[in-house]
């Protein structure tokens, strides 16, 4: 029996990519296809642009959280899978007719692909291509990339609100292997990244790296125990920075053990996985801003967001 798709669009400010990602999408082998986008407080023309295109449903949240917007995409949901579909990317014309036929095995939970960075020319572009060549297939440990899963199983075990503003992705993949269920990876590209036009300054790069730890936090404080420690077992890039952090705390050599240390060992760890010496420092550097959130933020305060209908 052919199962429904809802696939779900996250954006903001997107004005430039929404119109490529939707034709993929509209363009995919697979039609028993429903369209939602959750634009999370755009102040660009991202709404403008998408509603030119017919067959997608359109809301607009009053803030930016990924946890409300993916929980709203997914109550809206019609479909019995849901496709979550980052808006600076586009879709494989066969990969959700690939990644439906996975869900035939029970036990599967959630699929994702393999991710493809499309602009070659700025340094987070070359940081997202080194990211991407490690990737592995087959069943994993966690979901990257444009992802799709069993509506039931996320609805049962997870708890998306507003206060997981980032890493939903390690949050999602901790919940549902706790409960037995697997994470399929296929060799088959779910996601065409699109970098072009993100900034790539340090400075910006900063910002947006300790944005992205302080949802790290938030997700970390939902956590059990064990569920904690699989955290940083997911998270490569966090390892050396958090265990200097725990260093830090009882030694108070906060110079030597949050900066020198794990600096060091983080460039030698991704010269040995293949970096190139640019990226690798640059990812440390990040990793390093990242950590430092990551151990003195604290958990947010869940402020509901409003989501209204748009077409």
């Amino acid at each position: 029996m052919t199962k429904n798709v809802s696939v779900v669009i996250l954006a903001r400010n997107e004005e430039d990519k929404i119109k490529d990602c939707i034709i993929s999408i509209k363009n995919s082998s697979y039609k028993n296809l429903e369209i939602i986008l959750i634009d999370s407080f755009s102040n660009d023309n991202t709404i403008k642009v998408a509603k030119k295109i017919r067959g997608v449903s359109i809301y607009k949240m009053d803030a930016a959280s990924i946890g409300a917007a993916l929980k709203s995409g997914i109550n809206l949901a019609k479909g019995e899978l849901v496709f979550i579909v980052n808006g600076d990317s586009t879709v494989s014309r066969e990969f959700i007719s690939e990644a439906v036929k996975l869900f035939d095995n029970p036990d599967i939970a959630v699929v994702s692909g393999k991710r493809v960075e499309k602009n070659q020319d700025s340094l987070i572009g070359r940081m997202y291509t080194q990211r991407f060549k490690n990737d592995k297939f087959g069943f994993v440990s966690k979901v990257s990339g444009n992802y799709m899963f069993r509506k039931n199983v996320i609805l049962k075990y997870t708890e998306l609100d507003e206060t997981v503003t980032a890493a939903e992705e390690h949050y999602i993949s901790l919940k549902v292997t706790k409960e037995g269920y697997k994470i399929y990876r296929i060799n088959k590209v779910s996601m065409y990244h699109n970098s072009k036009g993100d900034s790539s300054s340090i400075l910006d790069l900063i910002k947006k790296h300790n944005w992205y730890a302080i949802g790290k936090r938030n997700v970390f404080n939902k956590l059990s125990f064990s569920e904690k420690i699989s955290f940083f077992d997911q998270d490569f890039f966090l390892t050396p920075w958090i265990l200097a952090s725990v260093i830090a705390g009882f030694y108070n050599t906060i110079l030597i053990s949050m900066v020198i240390l794990p600096f060091l060992l983080m460039t030698i760890m991704m010269l040995i996985k293949g970096y190139s010496l640019d990226i690798a420092v640059t990812e440390s550097v990040l990793a390093y801003f990242r950590s430092i959130s990551l151990y003195f933020s604290s958990n947010a305060a869940s402020n509901k967001v409003k989501i209204e209908k748009i077409i």
